[in-house]
């Protein structure tokens, strides 16, 4: 008598509609754990319109809290995100796979479309009050950075420099706790010592020509990369 075994089948590759599908399931219902930060840009901009009205004779040209409520709000929205949507889209059936560069994606990307949508309003509103009008909605006072413009803003080169590395240690750490809990809280002291090191070597690297400038590139990148990777190896045997 004879046996057969049927072959190994292999987990089929991910594919763009899995992708599709574990972004929807991360950003929830609507996508709501993606718009509530502008959302709350809104109201800080209505509270500082309503601050200027009410005292005129104090009010600030320029008034940049709403842009800094809009950073804020998407860094608080990464536990909601991975603790929320991670897990749902695990519970869903999700690949680990699919459902970590789900979340990675939208938690690096969503941050600069919160900051077009930003740059956009602000622009429509100095095209309304004028140059010299009272605005709530710029991203920053003096216009140094070209926030007159889109394209053209530097406030980009800030974002990407200093916030992108800021999400992934947000990240890594909101990882790090949904797999350890609260000893997940280690990888503060790991990331500020990491932290340390890389300003350490800028200091000594910093302006000494193409090769400190290829080295600070490295830096940089090793400042965003290297906690995504962390993250995605404490997220493999996260608890759902």
């Amino acid at each position: 008598m004879t046996t057969s075994t049927a072959p190994a089948v292999s987990p089929a590759a991910p594919s763009f509609t899995t992708l599709g599908a574990a972004l929807a399931a991360v950003a929830g219902r609507l996508g709501w754990r993606l718009w509530w930060p502008l959302m709350a840009w809104i109201v800080a901009a209505v509270v500082a319109r309503l601050g200027q009205w009410a005292n005129p004779a104090e009010r600030t040209p320029v008034d940049t809290s709403a842009a800094g409520v809009l950073v804020l709000a998407g860094l608080v929205a990464l536990p909601t995100l991975w603790w929320g949507g991670a897990r749902y889209a695990l519970l869903l059936g999700h690949d680990r796979r699919v459902t970590f560069g789900a979340a990675t994606t939208l938690s690096l990307g969503i941050p600069f479309v919160q900051h077009a949508i930003c740059l956009l309003a602000g622009i429509a509103e100095r095209g309304i009050v004028g140059p010299t009008g009272a605005r709530v909605l710029a991203v920053e006072t003096s216009d140094k950075f070209g926030t007159g413009a889109f394209f053209g803003s530097g406030t980009w080169v800030l974002l990407a420099v200093y916030l992108l590395p800021v999400i992934a240690g947000v990240v890594l750490l909101v990882v790090a706790l949904m797999r350890w809990n609260a000893r997940g809280l280690l990888a503060v002291p790991l990331m500020l010592l990491a932290l340390t090191f890389i300003v350490a070597v800028l200091g000594v690297v910093g302006g000494s020509g193409p090769v400190g400038d290829a080295i600070s590139g490295a830096l940089w990148v090793l400042c965003w990369a290297s906690p995504l990777v962390a993250a995605w190896l404490a997220f493999r045997k996260a608890a759902i």
